[in-house]
């Protein structure tokens, strides 16, 4: 009995060896034919275009935004042209608080806190007041800062509801170039231009924005067309920096009240 047990424990113990050691060639094949690689390297950069730090709407001066003493809200250039933005109410609508509307289909109109923008609204250039006006485009628009509230501590009294500064793009000291155009439904066709020149030993920038946009109506007799530049130029030097903006637009627009109403019907 005792033989017997014997011999089945050292067949027992041939068995695992052969099955641990055709394990182990099994393992050493697989890694042998392992394929190998070489790896390129991937350089990614990406910016933050779309995230405003900065704000002047509430001080004239460039503030980061959680150092305002004041609730606003900043859509960036990056922002509303990722969302194909046209007019100044397509901005608006990333700001919270700001109910977006527009007056027979074709002037911008919004609501801040419960005042409208035509009687108690502000809407600014650059920090210069506009005059009653109410027709934006975003073609050469930087970013858009908005004031949520009365701001007569810096407007006068009127803007009771709430200011919307205009922040246009100015020049930069560097070689720039950038078309873009579109075309969609009803004849949709829109068109931009931006580009830049700049002498850096003279201190010279100039840069030029434009616009050209015609556009049919889903209803007859409802084109629309809209011409826009905006030249700007810049000198600077140790000192000092002088920039000039001149905007041309001329816009053909034929308002939409919607379908008249006769004898109740």
């Amino acid at each position: 009995m005792t033989a017997l047990f014997r011999f089945s424990f050292v067949c027992l113990l041939v068995l695992v060896g052969q099955v641990a050691f055709a394990q182990e060639e099994t393992e050493n094949e697989q890694e042998e034919e392992l394929p190998v690689y070489v790896a390129e390297e991937i350089v990614v950069t990406e910016s933050r275009d779309k995230v405003p730090t900065v704000s002047t709407i509430a001080t004239k001066v460039p503030v980061p935004l959680r150092l305002t003493p004041a609730s606003i809200g900043v859509v960036n250039n990056g922002l509303f042209r990722h969302q194909s933005g046209v007019v100044l109410g397509d901005a608006l609508r990333n700001v919270s608080g700001v109910n977006v509307q527009t007056v027979f289909g074709v002037t911008d109109f919004f609501i801040i806190r419960g005042f409208d923008s035509l009687s108690s609204g502000l809407v600014l250039t650059d920090g210069a007041s506009e005059p009653e006006a109410t027709f934006y485009n975003l073609y050469n628009l930087e970013r858009v800062e908005v004031l949520k509230g009365p701001g007569a501590f810096l407007y006068g009294g009127n803007p009771l509801s709430g200011s919307v500064n205009l922040s246009r793009k100015q020049p930069i000291f560097t070689n720039s170039f950038q078309v873009t155009g579109s075309y969609g439904p009803y004849n949709t066709g829109r068109g931009t231009i931006d580009t830049g020149w700049a002498d850096l030993e003279s201190g010279v920038a100039v840069r030029l924005n434009g616009l050209r946009q015609v556009s049919d109506s889903y209803r007859d007799d409802k084109s629309s067309g809209i011409w826009a530049m905006n030249p700007s130029a810049t000198w600077r030097s140790e000192k000092t920096t002088v920039t000039a903006n001149f905007e041309y637009v001329t816009s053909k627009y034929k308002s939409d009240s919607g379908l008249p109403v006769v004898n109740g019907a």
